[in-house]
């Protein structure tokens, strides 16, 4: 099943769920985190857009008005405002491109201007024709964590480790190879 951050949160609390896959930290002490690798953030950028001329972006490049969001809920949402550096408190709510899913997003960056924020596994299964609009963070290339998540009422020890050799089995190489890296910057 797919849910929103809260939703997980709640319902492995509750014992609805036995375990997720989530960015994290979450910070929550009922919850248990295993982690499984970093994903770097990548550049979705309309054609248009003067960057496309760049092959790697500073952050500090990021005009904010630009920036087509996931709605209130998303952890995505939280972690690309904080990836282009919003800091004044309410700058966000000045935000009104927001659309309920990453294909989205790209679709309304392709058909108008602008940017969004990807995680690696969104761009893997790009056309050719949208990779080229993807760009890399300059320098310290910023990640998220995702690990693998229980609840107090966890499931069998042997259960968890098999789930999880399975899953770390198809992380892709690129991934496993960014867990390594000492030039990145966690996003939260």
């Amino acid at each position: 099943f797919e849910y929103q951050t809260d939703e997980i949160i709640r319902y492995l609390k509750e014992g609805k769920i036995d375990g997720a896959i989530l960015a994290t930290p979450l910070d929550v002490k009922e919850l248990t985190e295993e982690h499984i690798f970093l994903e770097p953030f990548h550049l979705f950028l309309s054609p248009e857009h003067p960057l496309l001329k760049k092959k790697s972006i500073d952050q500090k490049e990021l005009d904010i008005s630009e920036a087509w969001l996931l709605k209130e809920g998303h952890c995505m949402r939280a972690q690309a405002l904080q990836l282009c550096q919003v800091k004044k408190e309410g700058a966000e709510k000045n935000l009104f491109f927001e659309g309920g899913s990453l294909e989205t997003l790209i679709n309304m960056v392709k058909s108008t201007k602008g940017f969004t924020v990807l995680p690696y596994l969104a761009t893997v299964n790009l056309s050719k024709a949208d990779s080229e609009l993807l760009r890399e963070f300059k320098s310290q290339v910023p990640v998220r964590e995702i690990s693998f998540v229980t609840g107090p009422m966890s499931m069998k020890t042997s259960i968890k480790d098999a789930l999880l050799k399975v899953v770390t089995s198809v992380v892709p190489k690129e991934l496993k190879k960014a867990s390594s890296k000492a030039e990145v910057i966690s996003i939260h």
